[in-house]
């Protein structure tokens, strides 16, 4: 990764404003600019926040869910639209399987310049830590697919719980304390 940074020095802090470029043999790929993160005066990591939609097509009880339209997108796009506008994620994947179902979520993602990881179908668990490892993160928020109201700032509250210690999950879920659709792992 290369880091472009602009320092701007202030009594207690630095004002950082950077974005991440990361270079391969493909070219280049721009990450979301973190604009204006103030920072202890000692330098820090800046970690890339790495936020996984799950979603698949071969639901049971409503197949073809993720992309049936609801309002002027559809229940996989809008909930992408949200985990965008959350402020500390700097990268989403969707992850879906490589069951030939999910083909067309895989064009959906294609078509709409979303990022997206195919992996196995019944171990989900399985094809986040390796959504995860294709992006060379070890750390990750996980939200379902089928939540297109997700709040934003439910995202963002997770993810700043996780950055004040070790945790091995940060979760809403267990118990659950917000209304379903609102879950973050």
């Amino acid at each position: 990764y290369i880091l472009i940074e602009q320092k701007i020095q202030s009594v207690d802090s630095i004002k950082y404003s950077a974005l991440f470029i990361f270079l391969s043999d493909k070219g280049y790929e721009l990450l979301a600019p973190m604009a204006h993160w103030v920072l202890p005066t000692y330098t820090q990591l800046i970690i890339i926040v790495l936020a996984i939609v799950q979603s698949r097509l071969s639901s049971s009880r409503l197949p073809g869910k993720a992309l049936l339209p609801l309002g002027y997108s559809t229940i996989l796009g809008l909930c992408v639209k949200r985990v965008c506008s959350a402020n500390l994620v700097s990268k989403i994947f969707v992850s879906t399987s490589l069951d030939s179902s999910d083909n067309k979520i895989v064009e959906f993602c294609k078509n709409n310049k979303i990022n997206s990881f195919r992996g196995s179908l019944e171990d989900v668990g399985k094809r986040l830590v390796d959504t995860a490892l294709s992006c060379r993160q070890e750390r990750f928020i996980r939200i379902c697919g089928d939540s297109p109201f997700i709040d934003p700032s439910i995202i963002d509250e997770a993810i700043s719980i996780s950055k004040t210690s070790d945790f091995d999950l940060v979760t809403n879920v267990f118990p659950r304390s917000f209304p379903k659709g609102q879950s973050v792992e």
